[in-house]
Formats: structure tokens, C-alpha cells, sequence
């Protein structure tokens, strides 16, 4: 689950092995090179195996995998200014979003 507030996004999940850690290792250090974040304050909360008793019927047992592991990220936002906003958006690609972002500036509804 991803959940975004006013100042920071948490990340929940789970990852199964194969390279569990491994995954979640590289999601963390893909948000730390995110413009939109500030990346070195990108923190990993929880990092856990899963405690869960399972069944002789789970195929993650049958394969000889172990129980999955369970994470929580948090990623505080970047105060951009909008101009640092709109430019970034420009240079990623998004330009609906750019689009709508100049129209509710000139809506003056933003600064």
C-alpha cells in the first residue's frame, strides 16, 4: 500500500523470495534518486520475515521457500517551488500533468 499525506509517502508491503531483500533494497535506493523526495532522509521503518504458520499445502512451503518478508518505507516530499515543479514535469514526460499544473496557476489557485 502506498499512502501519501502532506509530508512524506509510507510504503507497505510484502516481498517473496526469491531476493526479497534484494527488492525492496532497490525500491529504496530507486525513491532516493526521486526529485520529488529528499532522498537521503528515505528511511527503511520494519524490514521482517513474516511469522506465519503455514500449512504442508502452501506452495511457497512445497517449493522450500521461507514465509514472506514484510517492510514499511517512508519518504518525506521535496519542497519544490513551483517552477521547480512544472520543469520537472516537462523533463519527465508528463505533460498532462504540466498542462493542468499551468492551468490551475493561471486559475490562480497555486502560486
Amino acid at each position: 500500500s502506498a499512502a501519501a499525506g502532506e509530508e512524506k509517502l509510507v510504503i507497505r508491503g510484502r516481498a517473496d523470495d526469491p531476493l526479497a531483500f534484494a527488492r525492496i533494497n532497490a525500491m529504496q535506493l530507486d525513491l532516493k534518486r526521486s526529485p520529488f523526495l529528499i532522498g537521503d532522509r528515505v528511511v527503511l521503518d520494519k524490514l521482517e520475515r513474516q511469522n506465519e504458520a503455514t500449512t504442508p499445502e502452501d506452495p511457497r512451503r512445497r517449493r522450500g521457500l521461507p514465509p514472506p518478508v514484510v517492510f514499511s518505507l517512508t519518504a518525506p516530499f521535496a519542497r519544490l517551488q513551483p517552477q521547480e515543479q512544472l520543469n520537472l514535469m516537462k523533463r519527465l514526460g508528463a505533460e498532462g500533468m504540466a498542462r493542468r499544473f499551468q492551468l490551475v496557476r493561471s486559475e490562480g489557485l497555486m502560486p
